[in-house]
């Protein structure tokens, strides 16, 4: 079991998300939707394997998430992580999304918790993913699939951050708490 701090966005965007994943999963596509159903779209901000003290996370998310100014994100680009056939929305990597990401890990670092070593801010690789677990020619498919339908950019705003429990098991997927994005 683990935790992970996850960035919302707004309803326009996270709908026209959700429009472009059930689009793959209709196609029969592997897609966020079958294995964890109810997770919205998203950039994971964060992910520790072991959390002893969920009530001190979530103090410090919350105490980061109202500390925010707004967030303005343009997701650009659609790219793949070839190696884990991750198909995703890339948002543009601006000053103010990469130093409030730095700042999550700044507050947490305090905890001493084990982090995820692709969610730190040298490693990570700001996304939202569309389909994931895909062959090559799947994505391929993918790719033609969703180019139909897209129209970049993307303009969004950062809604809330989210703390979710992840399970074992693949659907075992538990919001724990939500929270507005600054005050």
């Amino acid at each position: 079991m683990h935790h992970v701090v996850l960035l919302y966005l707004d309803e326009r965007s996270e709908n026209s998300i959700s429009r472009l994943q059930r689009s793959l999963d209709d196609a029969g596509l592997p897609t966020p939707l079958r294995d964890r159903p109810g997770l919205r779209p998203h950039l994971t901000l964060a992910s520790y394997p072991m959390v002893l003290d969920e009530a001190v996370l979530m103090d410090i998310v919350r105490r980061y998430a109202w500390a925010r100014a707004p967030l303005g994100l343009r997701f650009e680009s659609l790219a793949v992580f070839p190696g884990t056939g991750v198909l995703f929305l890339s948002p543009a990597p601006s000053l103010a999304l990469l130093k409030d990401h730095e700042d999550l890990y700044d507050m947490v670092d305090r905890l001493e918790l084990p982090g995820d070593a692709h969610y730190t801010p040298d490693s990570w690789t700001p996304h939202c993913t569309l389909g994931k677990g895909m062959t090559v020619k799947q994505l391929g498919t993918a790719l033609d699939l969703v180019l139909g339908q897209l129209a970049l950019p993307i303009v969004a705003k950062a809604r809330s951050i989210g703390v979710v429990r992840v399970g074992d098991e693949p659907k075992d997927v538990r919001l724990l708490n939500e929270f507005a994005w600054g005050k």
